[in-house]
Formats: structure tokens, C-alpha cells, sequence
């Protein structure tokens, strides 16, 4: 995005002073198979084997913890939007959306987590309600987390599929929708930013994604690198699309004793407070 890479110059490596981990993120660890159904394009006859039911997944560092046929070694994790008729391998009957809607997965756009291993991959789509949901064997399986959102890379990757599914412009509309995943100080600026008058001779600091740092928005994120010291976090986010690749540090701290987005840093050192100031 123009503005953030014409903005004030940040020095990040001021804000960090180590690694917790090369690209070591992962989605919330512990999901518990709660249901299974019949698939919507499964033949007549199909019948739900209740072997998986109760059952707890584990997303970790590079292994998909599961009972046979789910277990995954090498795994790596990225976030995909997009519309129905990419869902279940493309399987939903037609009309698409509303094989979607009957699945509870919402209008779209829709998101899907997809878990790539040497020897295996799957897709779990997120539904609004924050379950997961994954097909297999003629049969729609549903997971429910087994915790919060509570870790930066958690916190991050919460805010970003939130932001994905709704409106991407920077409004106050959009940065009210995020209101929990940001700091005081970074709404204040935001407000403030909002308040100031327009000037129909002067070009907006801000004319794309300030979360993205992109004009033609992605469909897909991976988080990477985390970085952290006692007082802030910092987690580096990785988007691609169609000829596109961008890369934003997302900068959080401590309020209220839990973890909140505070400043966006792209890849030249623009920054979003730059911008707002």
C-alpha cells in the first residue's frame, strides 16, 4: 500500500531483542471432534461411523496429532479465502452457497485452513461460529476448539479472519468490527485519524489495506517469525494472491492482561502510526 511505505520509518529492531521461533506458528492446538454428518454429495447409503467422535486434534509446530487417517507429519498451515465452489475439493452440490449456508458455513467469503504434510493434506473450513469443519470419507465432520484465542500468533490470526470475511478498507466501520483485536492508544490515533477533515486537493496517508499493505487485496495468509520481549510481541505475517506477496510485522503488547495489535510495520519500515499521526 502507497501509504504505509511513504510513512514514517520505524525501527523494528528496537522492539525486539529475540526470537521465540522461526516460523513456528500454528492454529489454537486442541480441537475435539464433536459431530459428523452425511456429506451433501455423498451417494445414497452413507452412514456416519461414530469412531471419531470425541475424539481431540492437535495442531502443532510441524505434526497434525490425530486418530487414522488424520495423523500428518511435516505439517505446514495456511489460511485461504474464497468462494463455495472451492469447498470440499469443489464437492458441495449446486447451487454451491447454498449447500454452504445449509452447512452452516455462512455467505461467504469463506475461509479454509489447509494443513499440507508430505504424505497427506487437508482442508478444514472455519464456519462463523468458529468451528472447523472437514470432509472425509462422504461425511462433514465438525471440531470446536478447545480453548481461546490467547497467544500473539492466535490473537493475530484471529483478528486477520475477521478482517478477511468483511469489508478490507480502512473505514471506522471496519476498524470498529476490530475494536478487541486493537490497543487504546492504537484506537485513539485511529479516531483521530477519522475525525480530521478531508480535503478534496490532498490525497488520503491511507488509499489501500493497512492490514494487508496492499491495494489488490490477497486471498491467502501463513503467519511466520514470532519475536518477543517482556513487554511486546511481534509476529510477522505473510500474504499472497495473484502476483502479489506482501509482508507485515504485526506489533503486539499487554493490555488489560491480554494480548493486543498496537502498530503495523511493512516491509520498508512504514508504519501504520506513521500514517495515522
Amino acid at each position: 500500500m502507497r501509504g504505509m511505505r511513504t510513512g514514517v520509518t520505524a525501527l523494528l529492531m528496537t522492539l525486539i531483542a529475540g526470537v521465540a521461533g522461526a516460523d513456528t506458528w500454528r492454529p489454537l492446538e486442541a480441537w475435539r471432534i464433536e459431530n459428523g454428518s452425511v456429506a451433501p454429495w455423498a451417494t445414497p447409503g452413507i452412514r456416519v461411523d461414530p469412531a471419531l467422535l470425541g475424539k481431540t486434534i492437535r495442531f502443532t509446530a510441524t505434526r497434525l496429532i490425530a486418530p487414522h487417517p488424520l495423523e500428518c507429519e511435516g505439517a505446514t498451515y495456511e489460511w485461504l479465502f474464497g468462494d463455495a465452489e472451492g469447498l470440499f475439493e469443489g464437492n458441495l452440490p449446486a447451487p454451491a452457497t447454498a449447500a454452504a449456508q445449509a452447512l452452516g458455513l455462512g455467505d461467504g467469503p469463506y475461509t479454509t485452513l489447509r494443513i499440507s504434510c508430505p504424505n497427506a493434506g487437508f482442508d478444514f473450513h472455519r464456519a462463523p461460529d468458529g468451528t472447523l469443519q472437514l470432509g472425509l470419507d462422504n461425511v462433514v465432520w465438525t471440531l470446536r476448539p478447545a480453548g481461546r484465542a490467547t497467544t500473539p500468533a492466535e490473537i493475530v490470526q484471529e483478528l486477520l479472519v475477521t478482517h478477511f470475511t468483511h469489508e478490507m478498507a480502512f473505514t471506522r466501520e471496519s476498524v470498529a468490527l476490530k475494536r478487541g483485536f486493537l490497543s487504546a492508544g492504537l484506537l485513539v490515533a485511529a479516531d483521530a485519524y477519522f475525525a480530521k477533515p478531508a480535503s478534496p486537493d490532498e490525497v488520503s496517508a491511507i488509499d489501500g489495506d493497512v492490514f494487508t499493505d496492499t491495494q489488490e487485496y490477497p486471498d491467502r495468509f501463513t503467519l511466520g517469525t514470532i519475536r518477543a520481549t517482556a513487554r511486546r510481541t511481534v509476529v510477522r505475517v505473510h500474504f499472497a494472491g495473484e502476483q502479489l506477496k506482501r509482508r507485515v510485522d504485526y506489533v503486539l503488547i499487554r493490555e488489560g492482561g491480554r494480548w493486543v495489535v498496537d502498530d503495523l510495520v511493512d516491509e520498508r519500515g512504514g508504519s501504520l502510526r506513521g500514517l495515522l499521526r
